[in-house]
């Protein structure tokens, strides 16, 4: 069946779990659009840096709260402030170096800094997981340093949050290796790649982690990985879009994976105001 081209996005690097379940899941899996691509190759290969703009990337110097806050403090090297845009959008200022984000979900940026899927987060004491903000982080010494660590430290603070896991026995979805079915090779390709779109995957050198991401996008339930593959893999899922995550899910078997629905215990990270 013919796809559409895809379209390709341009975004900051954290991990590469990050960029491929976070960005192409919430755009593609969540809401199903026209197909997405996330490729190494339309990034830099430093997980520090930032990434060339996309083509309808907001300016950095066009607006965003934080921009326009840290303007107003030219010496602080961190600035988020709450957003007025519904897309998220990216880039780094080709002027200054400084790293721009705008219209980020508070669930996203935290997702950037913890690892945790944004669907695996609860929000409490008035926490919304969904509101946007802007941020603005500045070239130099703080830029410089592991960007995960950066947010970790600097998205909780300026918001006065505090995180906390909590562990609960809830229904779960097991992802599995089918038995007797041959077992998945290791990819031999150079570099990353995940096109997503309506009813298919088509991925090249993705880890298990990053398809259970992706998954989550679509279950009602959180994924966890007991396949026991540690590698790199290249695979192609396609499914009728009508028939929802059912069909998804049984289109796995066709790499010898499957869901198996269960309960057990899963961590989730709770989002609340510090006392």
């Amino acid at each position: 069946m013919p796809h559409p081209r895809p379209l390709r996005l341009a975004f900051p690097l954290f991990t590469p779990s990050v960029r491929t379940a976070l960005l192409v899941g919430a755009l593609a899996l969540a809401a199903p659009l026209a197909p997405v691509v996330a490729d190494a190759a339309d990034a830099p290969a430093d997980a520090d840096a930032a990434a060339t703009p996309a083509a309808d990337a907001v300016k950095a110097d066009s607006g965003g709260a934080a921009v326009k806050a840290a303007r107003s403090a030219p010496d602080a090297p961190f600035a988020i402030r709450p957003s007025v845009q519904n897309e998220p959008r990216a880039q780094t200022d080709p002027a200054s170096g400084d790293l721009v984000m705008i219209g980020y979900e508070l669930s996203a940026l935290l997702a950037q800094s913890t690892g945790v899927h944004p669907r695996d987060m609860i929000g409490e004491g008035g926490v919304d997981l969904g509101k946007r903000y802007d941020v603005l982080l500045r070239a130099g010494p703080q830029k410089d340093r592991n960007l995960r660590e950066v947010f970790a430290a600097g998205v909780p603070a300026a918001l006065g949050l505090e995180l906390e896991r909590r562990t609960e026995k809830v229904p779960v979805n097991r992802l599995r290796r089918r038995a007797g079915d041959p077992p998945l090779a290791p990819s031999t390709a150079p570099a990353p790649r995940a096109e997503v779109g309506k009813g298919r995957i088509a991925a090249t050198r993705l880890p298990m982690a990053e398809l259970v991401a992706l998954l989550r996008w679509r279950s009602p339930r959180p994924v966890l990985d007991e396949t026991g593959l540690t590698g790199a893999y290249d695979f192609v899922l396609e499914w009728d879009e009508s028939a929802g995550t059912p069909a998804l899910f049984y289109a796995l078997q066709d790499v010898g994976l499957e869901i198996v629905p269960d309960e057990g215990e899963f961590a989730f990270l709770v989002v609340r105001p510090k006392p």
